[in-house]
């Protein structure tokens, strides 16, 4: 979410405040391998190539804190940052999210489908009816779902869907007498859908009643779902209009109910963010992506975020999927404005150190005895395969430092080559590059001479905007540079 305050930030330089779009009034050892690993789990769900662009009303000052919400289809992803001056943002926790996009409503809608008309029902309607059903979809995901809450001033207990005139055609069939004594009635949960039928019918067929409109069976058998489902016979109605049109409709706790399975968790989420000591006195949550666009949405965030204990404005693009693409192209053109990076992971290297300087209680059993060695070059016992830490786990990183620097020595005079390797851990202090401990994001190798002199090593991390760059060169020979570059989290 690092494209968040692009045109923004360019509001405050031109105009020195923003547009308004919210409308709410309230308020340092030895070295033989080296290794780093940057992509992967430790990047899931973390800096995105996009990053949302934000309008409010409110003018930025240095040390404002914010809460970026961007929720999309799949995942919802959450940046946390300061503002340190004009076109300088820094990171104060590393992104987090999890699978909380709005596509989990829509898997919630299909299993009230299923509930309401039978798995296998649904299933035979949309094999025969494909059009159709994915009209139907695209009438609740596209109106129903998008306008759900987006009353205005009228205040409704329910909201509808426009249903194909097929699907119901297709309910009509199922459920209504045909003519000769027949019915075609579906399985299961259907099947004692109805009191409108004469079970005692000599015939052994059900009888019809040529007084009752087909459509009415249809009505009385969301009735009977409504109440078995919920207890209410209202919760679930159909209605049919002019022109041959229908509409399904379910009460708003219904409604509340899909959209809540992505809303509380992602709420409970950003509650832990917010009650970390660092996120203290934060001035803003920005609203972005797909899901930004619903009012029940942003009245849920607004409902917990604007009132005690957290009291924080609760701000919402005009256009908060769009901003999104605009954030990129303006990223793309500056790149720079986020001059501090909060490290989700710790890094380091593979290397060798002397044994008299380790804690043996800190590797585990029988590490040391496996990977000691005597180096000809120290005249000490030394272990391999050591995690020597560069940069350490939740470290704020400013992109402006220098490169972090350390010097080794090689294990053997006569070796002329050595690998280095990078690697990663979730631990702060990891001992070893094990598979338990470490993972390796990237290695290359390094010449050396025969020269007798020709003995320390120089490696080098280099941090930028979300690339990790490792340099490493004879300490004497600083033009025999070699490099490697990997993404970091």
């Amino acid at each position: 979410i690092q494209h968040a305050l692009m045109r923004s930030l360019e509001n405050i330089r031109k105009n020195g405040s923003l547009n308004p779009t919210d409308d709410d009034d309230e308020s340092k050892g030895h070295e033989t391998d080296v290794s780093l690993d940057l992509h992967g789990d430790g990047y899931k769900n973390s800096i995105k190539p996009h990053r949302p662009q934000i309008s409010i009303t409110e003018q930025f000052k240095e040390g404002d804190k914010y809460v970026l919400v961007d929720v999309g289809g799949g995942t919802a992803d959450i940046a946390s940052h300061k503002i340190r001056g004009r076109f300088e943002i820094e990171e104060l926790l590393h992104p987090t999210g999890g699978p909380w996009g709005a596509s989990y409503i829509d898997e919630e809608f299909i299993q009230l489908l299923n509930r309401i008309f039978g798995k296998e029902k649904m299933e035979e309607f949309k094999a025969k009816n494909q059009s159709m059903y994915h009209q139907f979809m695209s009438n609740y995901k596209n109106n129903s779902k998008k306008t759900f809450y987006d009353y205005g001033k009228l205040k409704r207990d329910s909201h509808h869907i426009q249903a194909p005139r097929n699907f119901v055609e297709y309910l009509i069939d199922q459920l209504a007498p045909r003519q000769g004594g027949g019915i075609s009635l579906p399985v299961d949960n259907m099947l004692d859908a109805f009191d409108a039928f004469d079970d005692d019918n000599e015939d052994g067929g059900l009888e019809m009643q040529e007084s009752k409109d087909d459509f009415e069976f249809v009505r009385e058998f969301l009735k009977r779902k409504s109440s078995d489902l919920y207890g209410d016979e209202e919760m679930i109605t159909i209605q049919s209009h002019q022109y041959g049109t229908y509409s399904l409709s379910f009460k708003n706790k219904i409604w509340e109910e899909m959209f809540d399975v992505v809303i509380n968790p992602l709420i409970d989420h950003i509650k832990q963010i917010l009650n970390q000591d660092i996120m203290s006195n934060t001035n803003y949550i920005f609203l972005v992506g797909g899901l930004a666009s619903s009012k029940y949405y942003q009245q849920r965030m607004k409902d917990v975020f604007h009132t005690a204990p957290y009291s924080i404005k609760t701000v919402v693009p005009e256009l908060p999927q769009l901003c999104v693409v605009d954030g990129a192209a303006r990223y793309g053109i500056n790149p720079s404005f986020m001059k501090v990076r909060k490290l989700a992971l710790t890094y380091g290297i593979s290397a060798a150190r002397s044994l008299e300087f380790l804690n043996p209680q800190e590797f585990p059993k029988g590490y040391i005895e496996n990977h000691s060695k005597y180096s000809n070059v120290t005249n000490k016992k030394i272990v391999r395969g050591c995690f020597y830490k560069f940069a350490e786990k939740n470290k704020s990183i400013n992109i402006d430092d220098k490169p972090i620097k350390k010097s080794f020595s090689k294990l053997s005079k006569q070796c002329n080559t050595i690998d280095i390797s990078i690697y990663t851990s979730n631990k702060w202090n990891p001992a070893t590059v094990s598979e338990e401990e470490a993972k390796k994001i990237g290695q290359f190798q390094l010449q050396f001479s025969e020269e007798q002199h020709d003995t320390k090593i120089v490696v080098e991390f280099s941090y930028h905007d979300t690339t990790l760059q490792c340099f490493a060169y004879p300490e004497n020979k600083p033009q025999k540079k070699k490099e490697i570059e990997v993404k970091y989290s």
